[in-house]
């Protein structure tokens, strides 16, 4: 997970990043079974596993719960510097603010990976906009799906997925940044 971890390895495999970082089941299953064999004193192992793997298993159902969305493109322009814009018509009921983010998934790509962005698009505003920049293989990949030529043979913009918009930075009075995602204090 360390190696898979680095700065180098996620810019060329984000999807390797991603799957290593599901080891952690192999490794909770392996720690349970090293403490289980009781060879220098009673397994208690369970004591310190249950209070934060009941909060690690309600963590991963309120994500599965989390409400995914397709988001119809309305418009996809290649700027200068490799960077991507893309329009999205906006929700009924979507209300958000300056700062906000989204996690974004492409299903043109033959994958189903989520990627966040910062919405650039302006709170009342009938469209939701995003400015990504070609950096890695899965932001080349958006670029080349939503490149002219493509759309000529395809007649349509490819699907769109969002999930979230997640908090803005600036709200509370400490952000503290986790892996991906942030949480006020």
């Amino acid at each position: 997970m360390y190696v898979f971890a680095s700065h180098y390895f996620r810019r060329i495999s984000f999807r390797g990043f991603w799957l290593t970082h599901y080891l952690y089941v192999v490794v909770y299953i392996l720690t349970v079974i090293h403490g289980s064999f009781a060879l220098l004193q009673e397994p208690r192992f369970y004591i310190y596993l249950i209070p934060p793997g009941l909060l690690f298993l309600l963590d991963k159902l309120i994500s599965l719960n989390r409400k995914k969305v397709e988001i119809p493109v309305v418009n996809a322009t290649l700027l200068p510097s490799e960077v991507t814009y893309l329009e999205f018509k906006r929700p009924q009921g979507f209300v958000y603010r300056s700062g906000q983010w989204v996690r974004v998934a492409c299903l043109a790509l033959g994958t189903d990976e989520y990627h966040p962005f910062t919405l650039t698009s302006a709170p009342h505003e009938e469209t939701l906009s995003l400015h990504i920049r070609a950096i890695g293989p899965w932001t080349s990949h958006l670029r080349e799906a939503y490149a002219p030529n493509n759309l000529e043979q395809l007649g349509t913009y490819p699907k769109a997925w969002r999930e979230g918009g997640c908090e803005c930075v600036g709200d509370g009075g400490v952000c503290v940044c986790v892996g991906w995602g942030s949480v006020y204090v």
